[in-house]
């Protein structure tokens, strides 16, 4: 069963911070694509703009095996792809405004389900280096996308069920925003000047269901 990852993290730490496995596509319909760049600042010296988030709506067709908590207003649903797919989860946020609630995933378990999701896909830290160092406990021999050096701006541990933001001011004045949960590691090298892996993440996002 793939699971998605929350920025930084690869859980539904994972997630939501994380970063999240690509998860297959076989089956689904991409509706509509569009990119998202973060604002343009302006400094004393010229800064390139972060790479942009991509975010493309899609359905998908198949039986609901379940939906489980990750953390209010977090939680997340599993799907077992039409024609013997294999199981995926998408996530969902029960304060959104979009009517979700994991209470209303109940009547539809075992039932053959029509989603409409939202994959973003964007540059997520994987790692974090301090003096060569991981301070964010991920294995060795991940293959980098993107490597940046710059000063680390985690000042304070996340103490809630939801991730926090944490900033990497890279040598050419390219500030990078991500989310994780913070740990004592991160707040002890913040101000310092780290080195980051990026890679590819995939974050699918339920936006509604029903039955078929």
């Amino acid at each position: 069963m793939k699971t998605l990852l929350f920025s930084s993290a690869l859980a539904l730490a994972l997630g939501f911070s994380a970063c999240k496995s690509e998860t297959k596509t076989t089956g689904n319909t991409a509706a509509a694509t569009t990119t998202t760049a973060p604002a343009a600042t302006t400094t004393a010296s010229a800064s390139v703009a972060p790479p942009p988030r991509t975010a493309t709506k899609m359905t998908a067709e198949g039986t609901l095996e379940g939906s489980e908590d990750a953390g209010y207003p977090m939680a997340y649903i599993m799907l077992a792809e039409a024609g013997g797919g294999e199981v995926v989860t998408f996530n969902f946020n029960q304060e959104d405004g979009s009517g979700l609630k994991i209470e209303k995933m109940t009547p539809l378990l075992g039932k053959k389900v029509v989603i409409e999701y939202e994959r973003v896909e964007f540059l997520d830290a994987f790692d974090i280096l301090l003096n060569g160092k991981s301070i964010m406990e991920r294995p060795a021999g991940t293959a980098c996308v993107k490597e940046i050096k710059g000063i680390l701006d985690a000042p304070k541990v996340t103490e809630s069920d939801l991730p926090s933001t944490y900033t990497i001011k890279a040598t050419d004045g390219t500030t990078y925003s991500f989310e994780t949960f913070i740990t004592p590691a991160m707040v002890a090298a913040h101000g310092k000047e780290i080195s980051a892996c990026l890679i590819n993440a995939t974050q699918d996002n339920l936006k509604s269901i029903k039955a078929k």
